[in-house]
C-alpha cells in the first residue's frame, strides 16, 4: 500500500518531484539609451495667463452637476433648521452658565 492515500488532485497532497532543468543564466540585456524628454508646450504670455484661466473655470463649471430648484430649497431649509436649533441651544447653555457664574458669585462674596 501507499503511505499517500490521498488523490493527487485533493488540495493538500503531495505531488511527485518533478524533474525540472536548471535554470540557464543568460547575460544580463543591454542598457537601454535614455529617453529625451518631450518638449514643454509653450506657457502663455503673463497677459494672457488670466484669460486662460478663466477660460479653463468657465470649462470646469459646465461639467457641474447642479441641484434642482426643489433640492436647493429642501436643502436650504434644513441648513436653516439646524442653524436655529444651534443658536436655541448656545442660548440656553449661556442662560445656565451665566446663572451658574452668578450663583458662584453670590456665594463667594
Amino acid at each position: 500500500m501507499a503511505t499517500n492515500d490521498k488523490k493527487p488532485d485533493a488540495p493538500g497532497a503531495k505531488k511527485p518531484a518533478e524533474n525540472k532543468p536548471a535554470a540557464v543564466k543568460t547575460a544580463p540585456a543591454p542598457a537601454k539609451p535614455a529617453e529625451k524628454k518631450p518638449a514643454k508646450a509653450k506657457k502663455p504670455s503673463k497677459l494672457l495667463r488670466p484669460i486662460q484661466y478663466l477660460k479653463e473655470v468657465a470649462a470646469e463649471v459646465k461639467k457641474l452637476s447642479w441641484p434642482s430648484a426643489s433640492e436647493l430649497a429642501s436643502r436650504t431649509g434644513a441648513v436653516l433648521a439646524f442653524v436655529a436649533a444651534m443658536a436655541v441651544l448656545i442660548f440656553v447653555l449661556d442662560l445656565v452658565f451665566s446663572g451658574a457664574v452668578t450663583l458662584i458669585m453670590r456665594i463667594s462674596g
